[in-house]
């Protein structure tokens, strides 16, 4: 019974992950994208919480596009990445 329902529940997020991966290849845009982040990321990994950096115009600052997750997580807006 446990097995039946560990395979039951991978299955579950095997479909959910390759939804996932079809709309996210459709996204043309970064609002797009983080948008599917923020909506489905929570269903698909339900005990995670993120976030979407992009480095900025100077490549000397992470900025945060999109957020998942618990929104009481303490992300930043901003960091200096490590060399």
């Amino acid at each position: 019974a446990d097995a039946l329902r560990a395979a039951s529940e991978r299955s579950k997020l095997d479909d959910g992950m390759a939804a996932f991966s079809e709309h996210l290849h459709a996204c043309r845009t970064l609002p797009e994208v983080s948008g599917l982040l923020a909506s489905s990321l929570p269903a698909l990994l339900p005990a995670s919480h993120g976030g979407l950096y992009l480095l900025n115009a100077s490549a000397r600052l992470l900025e945060r596009h999109a957020r998942w997750g618990n929104a009481d997580a303490p992300l930043p807006d901003t960091f200096v990445p490590d060399d």
